[in-house]
């Protein structure tokens, strides 16, 4: 009667351009209603591969997309440069696998532990993986007594005690263990020159 069939179904004006349809099956919200296709689909293909319908008539990029705007993505949000799910704006969270240390592109999560790509923690502290800043946990590399969490840097390893028994030490490749844990030297060793000598070299 209107003159007009698209996407299977009769409708009441012409229904054309990009992100257009007229039933529900086409992504439309009523059958015989030309409308936008929903935020998020695309069942024509008219966005192309990695692109999807905004809900506006427009294709917007999908999340994990690279952007440099957020008016390019469909969620409205660009971190790191990529389209994100949320826009990632908290304390030691990232949206990208390279910020991140693990996960996708496009979905917001913690920084890594012992990782701060963009300098949010003050002084020797780090994001600790779960959205904050801590110091320094147990087995990682440090310098001073003060970047480790239990107090204690022994052997270049955050130790979990002081570690200051005789043959003793806190790194795996002088214990044979784990690092961050005391324990005593491998047995046949001595790597820190403890043990005395005369006509040969003291060991553990």
């Amino acid at each position: 009667a209107s003159g007009f069939c698209a996407d299977g179904v009769c409708f009441g004006a012409a229904c054309t351009g990009a992100c257009a349809a007229c039933s529900v099956a086409a992504g439309g919200a009523t059958n015989g209603v030309c409308g936008f296709v929903a935020n998020g689909l695309d069942p024509a293909g008219d966005c192309g591969a990695s692109d999807a319908c905004d809900g506006s008539g427009a294709c917007k990029k999908a999340n994990g997309q690279t952007c440099l705007l957020a008016s390019e993505c469909l969620t409205g949000s660009c971190a790191d440069g990529f389209c994100c799910n949320t826009p990632c704006v908290g304390l030691c969270q990232a949206c990208s696998n390279f910020k991140k240390g693990s996960g996708a592109n496009g979905s917001c999560g913690f920084v890594g532990v012992t990782k701060d790509p963009d300098d949010e923690c003050p002084g020797v502290t780090t994001c600790s993986g779960g959205g904050t800043c801590s110091l320094l946990p147990t087995g990682n590399t440090c310098a001073l007594n003060g970047e480790c969490a239990s107090g204690f840097c022994a052997d270049g390893v955050c130790c979990g005690t002081a570690c200051g028994g005789f043959c003793q030490a806190c790194s795996a490749a002088k214990t044979g263990g784990t690092s961050g844990t005391c324990a005593d030297v491998t047995v046949g060793s001595d790597p820190d020159d403890e043990c005395p000598g005369t006509r040969r070299r003291g060991r553990c």
